[in-house]
């Protein structure tokens, strides 16, 4: 099995909040371009299994803010996003902040 490739379940890997959704991936849109980054997808991945094992704390949502085309971008998160997206999850928790 490809180490990079996780099971889906949020609860595995994420401390969620009330305040958080969980979103589809497609209208998600990375603030990094996907493949940029392979030693943080790497890192992402490994972070995530050893949540998944409870062998560290699970990890934030993904920040992301509302662009003007109605997407939303990634703002942190963008190798945890690719690693998702490759893992073929049809979602992911998110956390959406306002612009000031």
């Amino acid at each position: 099995m490809n180490p990079r490739i996780l099971p889906y379940g949020h609860d595995c890997y994420f401390e969620l909040a009330p305040e958080e959704r969980v979103m589809p991936l497609a209208l998600l849109r990375p603030s990094k371009p996907p493949g940029s980054q392979p030693a943080a997808e790497a890192a992402a991945a490994e972070r995530m299994a050893q949540a998944a094992r409870c062998e560290r704390e699970r990890r934030e949502p993904l920040l992301v803010r509302k662009a003007p085309d109605g997407a939303f971008e990634v703002l942190d998160g963008n190798a945890t996003l690719a690693v998702a997206a490759g893992s073929n999850w049809p979602d992911i928790p998110v956390r959406i902040i306002e612009e000031r």
